[in-house]
């Protein structure tokens, strides 16, 4: 069998645009997705009746801080352990949590969230504070590089193309 150069350079292009589509895909697919969404819903209702009363997240401080960003200027696990226990950040004389004491006047109080609370809204945080990908992005990435491929292999073909010169 006989194939041109350029069909035999896109047979060996299509394994590498299909690796680099399975790495930018994310993980999990539709169940991940679904999955997530669920948690920032339910931490976005949790948000709402037990935090929104003193931060808003982009609306300026409120009686504590506002929490854009929160997760851009503090690590996630001690954003989680500063809203399942705050006491326990007030104890150790965490710096941060002492600062907020003495610009707000006051501390933030245990809520007695379960584990799952805290999950919930850190990933509320994660949405809220910064815009994520929409869910469109990878299946029109997937489509672009596609497309680039096709556009590659019918440009070698039409140059491989013998033209008699007279």
């Amino acid at each position: 069998m006989n194939r041109s150069r350029g069909g035999r350079l896109a047979l060996a292009f299509a394994p590498l645009f299909g690796g680099a589509l399975l790495l930018l895909a994310p993980a999990g697919g539709a169940a991940a997705e679904a999955d997530t969404s669920g948690k920032q819903a339910a931490g976005q209702e949790i948000f709402g009746r037990t935090c929104g009363s003193c931060h808003s997240i982009g609306g300026g401080k409120v009686v504590g801080p506002d929490l854009k960003g929160v997760l851009e200027r503090r690590d996630r696990a001690w954003v989680a352990a500063h809203i399942k226990a705050p006491s326990a950040h007030r104890e150790q004389g965490d710096e941060a949590t002492l600062a907020n004491i003495k610009e707000y006047g006051s501390s933030m109080p245990d809520l007695g969230l379960a584990d799952q609370q805290v999950a919930d809204i850190v990933a509320y945080l994660e949405t809220a504070a910064g815009t994520p990908l929409p869910k469109e992005y990878f299946p029109t990435l997937a489509l672009g590089a596609l497309g680039v491929l096709g556009l590659t292999v019918a440009g070698l073909k039409a140059g491989s193309k013998k033209v008699e010169v007279r």
